[in-house]
């Protein structure tokens, strides 16, 4: 990414999976980016991302982080609706507790890290993240914000059970697809996360 600023701050998209990547280059003046695919590279730090106030996806799974930035780094991000972590090296959940200014977020993946192996992994996660709609590749229901131990938990895990709450995969995406392609798929993932979300928990909704 050798382009004057200027021109980098055209640039809408990115796909850069599987590059090798140790640092994101000149990312950090690509202003206007809104979708950036960084997955499967070795990437340990985000904090050139700062300031990319147009980005709505960013997927960095698949990388070597081991912390997430502090609070303060995800407020300069207040488009990110979707957020791809999983598969790194984040050790537990106190690294990742900066997404709490994240306030846009609302697709979040995280599992296949180390941290996901902690005891109330999962509630814990929606403590510091409440607005997400779907954590982990599952749209949130009742019975994640209901304790184990309380009468009503065990009857909405079953309809929760009974309803789909699974996302639909990414399409085949690649260095040759559009600025539309990707558009589409977010518009799509937000689309279809709000309204199971709708079905799952339908008081929060009514």
């Amino acid at each position: 990414m050798g382009e004057d600023h200027a021109e980098l701050s055209g640039i809408l998209h990115l796909f850069a999976e599987s590059k090798d990547l140790e640092d994101v280059g000149d990312l950090a003046h690509c202003s206007n980016i809104e979708f950036v695919c960084l997955a499967r590279n070795l990437l340990s730090s985000l904090e050139p991302l700062a300031h990319l106030a147009h980005m709505r996806l960013l997927d960095l799974s698949s990388n070597h982080l081991r912390t997430l930035p502090s609070a303060d780094f995800w407020v300069t991000l207040p488009a990110l609706q979707v957020l791809f972590v999983h598969s790194n090296k984040l050790p537990r959940v106190s690294v990742v507790g900066g997404l709490a200014g994240a306030k846009a977020l609302r697709v979040l993946t995280l599992h296949s890290n180390p941290l996901a192996s902690a005891n109330a992994y999962r509630p814990m996660m929606l403590s510091i993240c409440p607005k997400l709609l779907c954590f982990d590749g599952a749209v949130l229901s009742d019975a994640d914000f209901v304790p184990a131990a309380h009468p009503l938990h065990g009857a909405l895990q079953r309809f929760a059970g009974r309803r789909s709450g699974v996302l639909p995969t990414r399409p085949a995406l690649d260095e040759r697809s559009s600025y539309t392609e990707f558009a589409l798929y977010h518009l799509e993932l937000m689309r279809v996360a709000h309204r199971l979300f709708a079905v799952m928990r339908p008081h929060v909704v009514l």
